[in-house]
C-alpha cells in the first residue's frame, strides 16, 4: 500500500470527510463528496468506504455491536 507516513490515513480521512480539506474536489465513484449532506454523507461513509485500523481498541467486557 505504501509506507508509514506516505500519508494513506491522511487521504482515506479526507475521503470521508473526517478531515475537512481547504480546498480542491474529491470524486469518488462520480459522487461528489464534499457537497454531500449528512445524510447521504452517512450513506457514503457505510456503503463506499471503510478503514481498518492497526490497533483496534476493542474493550473485552463488550460485544462488537456493543462496542
Amino acid at each position: 500500500m505504501g509506507l508509514s507516513g506516505s500519508g494513506k490515513s491522511t487521504l482515506i480521512r479526507h475521503f470521508n470527510r473526517l478531515i475537512e480539506p481547504t480546498e480542491g474536489v474529491i470524486e469518488v465513484d462520480g459522487i461528489d463528496v464534499l457537497s454531500l449532506k449528512e445524510k447521504d454523507l452517512q450513506h457514503f461513509r457505510r456503503h463506499k468506504m471503510s478503514m481498518v485500523f492497526q490497533r483496534f481498541g476493542l474493550m473485552p467486557h463488550k460485544t462488537v455491536l456493543e462496542g
